[in-house]
């Protein structure tokens, strides 16, 4: 319950003021370089910059607080650190400065409907149904003690995998070393398939599959006569499914990110 109202609090609270103060800055400090040019008052034009620097240093927290990283508002403190570095005349440093708190403007509205999960709210949380809610509930007490950093890991794999984004979950999947023998395999075998649809490569002759110690952590249980081909597929289905509960039985956080996507899991338990 704490946990809950501390993530409502920084959700509904303190971010909204931090995206306001995006523009409030940039703006801000366009708005203090015409003051200083309207009155012909001799400062550094640089501080004016300062407001462009913390604008960008804001949104790129803001990104770097998702689980999917806008790498272009992650960037920006880059450019305004070089326009400081450089600055240019009065005049063209306004048209700059507006120019750029605009873009960063721009950037907020991207990042805001593209990559933040703000909007889905933490009441919203116990939506599982079906089979999909039965092995959440069944492999629980199988995944306590998965560290949260190992649950974020498992989240940020599950929504890149799920939008389509293979190249980046295969990277973020590769290599990666849990507490938990079955839940390593799991994220070797997305890494694996993924770098294959990424690359639109043909089913291997060998691939990494789940050990028959891992059956109790499984989703589906393929048939005996199964074909190959729908073995490699449900041994994909088991792997991704495995993490999307290492997500949601982790911190209550990640649980808030994986909304966009159930319908994803729902889809790969029920299609087999």
């Amino acid at each position: 319950m704490n946990e809950t109202k501390s993530l409502e609090k920084h959700g509904d609270t303190i971010t909204p003021w931090m995206e306001l103060a995006v523009p409030l800055f940039s703006f801000g400090g366009a708005a203090l370089a015409i003051i200083f040019w309207k009155f012909n008052i001799l400062l550094d034009i640089r501080i004016s910059l300062l407001g462009c620097v913390i604008a960008s240093c804001i949104l790129a927290y803001l990104a770097w607080n998702q689980p999917r990283k806008d790498i272009v508002a992650l960037s920006t403190p880059i450019y305004s650190l070089v326009f400081l570095a450089s600055p240019p005349d009065i005049l063209p440093a306004i048209i700059l400065e507006l120019l750029y708190a605009v873009s960063l403007t721009i950037l907020l509205v991207r990042f805001k409907h593209r990559y933040s999960t703000r909007e889905s709210h933490v009441a919203r949380d116990d939506t599982l149904a079906g089979s999909l809610k039965t092995y959440v509930e069944r492999t629980r007490g199988m995944l306590t003690g998965t560290l949260p950093d190992t649950a974020d890991l498992a989240t940020d794999v599950f929504i890149k995998f799920a939008e389509g984004e293979y190249r980046e979950a295969a990277l973020s999947a590769k290599a990666v070393t849990t507490n938990n023998a079955a839940l390593t395999r799991a994220f070797s075998i997305v890494a694996e398939q993924a770098t294959l649809l990424d690359q639109s490569l043909p089913r291997p002759s060998t691939y990494g599959t789940f050990l028959p110690g891992d059956s109790d952590f499984l989703a589906i249980s393929p048939p005996p006569d199964a074909a190959d081909d729908n073995n490699f597929d449900i041994t994909l289905d088991n792997a991704l499914l495995l993490l999307f509960s290492a997500a949601w039985n982790g911190p209550g956080k990640d649980r808030v990110y994986l909304q966009p996507v159930l319908s994803f899991a729902h889809r790969l338990i029920e299609s087999d």
